[in-house]
């Protein structure tokens, strides 16, 4: 049976193949927006807001990982966002600092924050803003989806491990959460664990692997309508996966139930049919107390204590007509 985080795989790459919604040609295409987007990025450089960036590689036929929409674009991550960007702040400005252990991993989007001032954290770590995307680089947090949207920070930004690569996308011209979905899909991760380097234990992906993915940039308003049916379809993964909880505790605990059921039926002579020709348990009483007589005056075994007669309040339950309730004295030397 497919667990629930297989299953969120299925629909996160359904979701990146244009296969979770509809395409609407009133929404225009992902040339569009890609056309937007660099243009935003010239008029921020032209401003000084942005350093110009090394021209981008252009993509191949064999980089194509899967078929998209005709109404989609396939770009390289580094042509639609800034990487790595820098926060410019007072040191006494208080913000958010975000070590590795605070952002949750799976298909969660969350995060929480320790308050810092930003003198004690602008050196040494990762800078981000309300908006930003932190994608983790090595492993196993990279493979365990350590990636998150950051929001509401303490005044809007914040810093945190270097282990962190930071994605910020241009104004409004992407949606940070179907960004983030990209980077939490399956073939997001197997591509990024082929890039690996390093030791093993310490490995990261490859410098240069988030900036060069290549990816499917679908229009903003589709992007918008991905991330909704995602959030939920999400919901009902979360149903389905404590429907999978429950279900594999049943299977655990199942055989020793059963067994103790079973047994319980057996002795209340409820396992199987009762035969009348079958000679009734008095008879059998009967024989056994003679056969212990007889041991005991040959001398095989010693003469024992009377037992008690059984009385109503101890028969914990009802018994078959042709059945006896006996002391397990009576039966045994």
């Amino acid at each position: 049976m497919m667990t629930a985080e297989q299953l969120l795989g299925s629909i996160f790459e359904r979701a990146l193949q244009g296969k979770l919604v509809e395409q609407r040609v009133s929404e225009g295409t992902g040339e569009d927006l890609f056309q937007k987007i660099q243009a935003e990025k010239q008029r921020l450089i032209k401003s000084g807001e942005l350093k110009k960036p090394k021209p981008v590689e252009p993509i191949t036929e064999d980089e194509i990982p899967f078929d998209i929409p005709e109404t989609w674009k396939w770009v390289r991550v580094e042509s639609i966002v800034t990487l790595n960007p820098k926060n410019e702040l007072a040191d006494d400005t208080e913000t958010a600092f975000i070590p590795m252990t605070l952002v949750a991993d799976g298909y969660s989007n969350h995060h929480t924050f320790e308050v810092r001032k930003w003198g004690e954290i602008k050196k040494g770590f990762s800078h981000f803003a309300d908006g930003d995307i932190g994608v983790a680089k090595i492993t196993p947090c990279f493979q365990n989806r350590k990636s998150v949207i950051f929001k509401k920070l303490i005044n809007g930004f914040g810093a945190g491990t270097t282990e962190l690569t930071i994605v910020r996308p241009f104004t409004d011209s992407c949606c940070p959460e179907y960004l983030l979905a990209v980077f939490k899909s399956e073939s997001f991760i197997k591509k990024g664990m082929k890039s690996f380097t390093g030791t093993a234990g310490q490995q990261r992906i490859h410098k240069d692997f988030l900036r060069t993915y290549v990816m499917p940039l679908p229009p903003l308003e589709e992007q918008k309508r991905i991330v909704a049916k995602l959030e939920e379809l999400m919901q009902f993964v979360e149903q389905y996966a404590q429907a999978s909880t429950r279900l594999n505790t049943l299977n655990a605990h199942f055989p020793d139930q059963m067994k103790k059921s079973i047994l319980q039926q057996a002795v209340m002579g409820k396992l199987v049919p009762q035969d009348p020709n079958d000679e009734p348990a008095s008879v059998l009483l009967k024989k056994i107390v003679e056969e212990k007589l007889k041991l005991i005056k040959e001398g095989k075994i010693k003469k024992e204590q009377e037992l008690d007669q059984i009385s109503e309040d101890e028969i914990p339950f009802d018994i078959p007509e042709n059945w006896k309730w006996a002391r397990l004295g009576s039966l045994i030397t």
